[in-house]
């Protein structure tokens, strides 16, 4: 195998990259700087194809009939066991005329590398060229302004600390913020990690991977192997602004989600001490973005009684779910004292309350992509780039809606034009505080 190591000049011209198809290059990132790191990198590479022709590193199987995904070889008649290795011979690498013709060599590295080995083909994101972040690099200090004459009545007081996770989310992916750099020890080359910037409610890539994160934690760590619904408990909208302007109360809203359910389960099983699973999670925003606090439930179907039995509930009554719901809901706004009887006695001459319980979305045992799906849909952004349709300069925008199971009687599947100021301000009051109103979790105490 020494004989591939060629001068530099006869590498200059049998390794140049006109020659050198788009596939291979891509494959095996040839985009070295001076051919003599070439001739080093071939010379590496053929001393590797002589271990694997001396079977050293491929379990190999005489004779035929060999079980897995295999290919027969032309050059020896073995079949090659490929296990992730997309390795294989040809007869003019055995016959050694790669070593009049290396570029033999490099015709094979696209079947005999691993493929782990394949450089990624994904670009960096570019944060800011999307429309959510030039609208707050540019209009974020008019908001604020703006925010106690025009919002502060709708949205609630200004919250401090929505400048510090502006200002994060402004550097999230950016170079200027910080970067890790990553280099490959086998051929040299470089690539910049951009940091994120972890801020939930606003950045939709980390919300993108927290929610992922969740999902699996949920199908691995939490959930047993039986059935579960996603149960959405909504709020008429006279009640909403009390939410949105006290917003320690979400927790005491999920809690009274996880009792609603709790109650319904144990009298379906004439047991009261029987318990679900529910992982509860409060949201304060709509198919378009706009202020709509509920809490979503994933719970399982059935309950778990102190003997550690598990009992099917294949249906509990949802029209018994909203009144209780409603019931709940207003006892708790009366012993805030943010709720007088006048307005309760209102809303109970009303003929549709707005108190809504929807358990639609089903996931049936075993179903683990289905638990994942869930679990990222709990923990979504509030709002998605791709429904963002902005011109740059003009002062108004669309954004894309659709049906949800979280309002059905507010949802509009074709969206809304919105002033980017009234844009920014409902976008802004969906950043949750931090360290507070993450997902609730109850388990049976066995």
């Amino acid at each position: 195998m020494d004989g591939v190591g060629v001068g530099a000049g006869s590498a200059r011209r049998s390794y140049r990259a006109s020659r050198v198809p788009a596939s291979v290059r891509n494959r095996i990132a040839i985009g070295l700087r001076d051919w003599q790191a070439a001739e080093k990198c071939i010379r590496s590479l053929a001393s590797t194809l002589e271990r694997i022709s001396r079977h050293q590193e491929l379990d190999v199987v005489s004779g035929e009939g060999a079980e897995g995904n295999t290919k027969k070889t032309r050059a020896q008649g073995l079949w090659v066991r490929q296990e992730g290795w997309q390795r294989f011979f040809e007869e003019d690498f055995h016959s050694g005329s790669h070593l009049q013709k290396p570029w033999a060599v490099l015709r094979l590295l696209p079947r005999c590398l691993p493929r782990v080995a394949t450089p990624p083909s994904t670009s960096p994101r570019n944060v800011r060229a999307t429309a959510l972040y030039q609208l707050l690099e540019s209009y974020y200090e008019q908001v604020k302004a703006l925010w106690e004459d025009r919002f502060e009545k709708r949205y609630g007081f200004w919250r401090g600390f929505v400048d510090s996770v502006v200002a994060r989310y402004l550097d999230c992916g950016t170079v200027e913020a910080g970067f890790a750099r990553l280099r490959c020890e086998a051929c040299g080359s470089e690539r910049l990690l951009t940091l994120s910037c972890k801020q939930r409610g606003i950045c939709p890539s980390c919300d993108a991977k927290r929610a992922a994160a969740f999902g699996a934690f949920l199908k691995d760590e939490i959930l047993e192997d039986v059935g579960h619904s996603l149960v959405t408990f909504t709020l008429p909208k006279m009640l909403r602004g009390y939410f949105l302007r006290n917003r320690e109360l979400l927790s005491d809203l999920a809690r009274l989600a996880y009792e609603t359910l709790q109650v319904l389960m144990a009298e379906a099983v004439d047991d009261e001490r029987a318990r679900p699973g529910v992982v509860a999670v409060p949201q304060t925003f709509g198919s378009l973005v706009n202020p709509h606090p509920h809490v979503h439930c994933l719970a399982s179907r059935g309950v778990w009684h102190p003997n550690a039995q598990w009992t099917h509930v294949p249906y509990f009554d949802l029209k018994a779910a909203e009144k209780l719901w409603a019931h709940e809901v207003l006892r708790l706004l009366q012993q805030k004292g943010l709720l007088s009887d006048e307005r309760i006695e209102l809303l109970a001459s009303f003929r549709n309350s707005g108190f809504s319980v929807d358990a639609t979305p089903t996931v049936w045992p075993s179903d683990e992509t289905g638990i994942e799906r869930i679990g990222r849909y709990l923990l979504r952004c509030p709002l998605s780039l791709e429904r963002i349709h902005w011109t740059p300069g003009t002062k108004t925008l669309f954004y894309q809606g659709k049906a949800s199971h979280d309002d059905p009687f507010a949802s509009d599947p074709q969206g809304e034009t919105l002033d980017i100021f009234k844009f920014l301000a409902r976008v802004l009051t969906q950043i949750p505080e931090p360290r507070k109103h993450g997902p609730t979790t109850s388990e049976p105490i066995l």
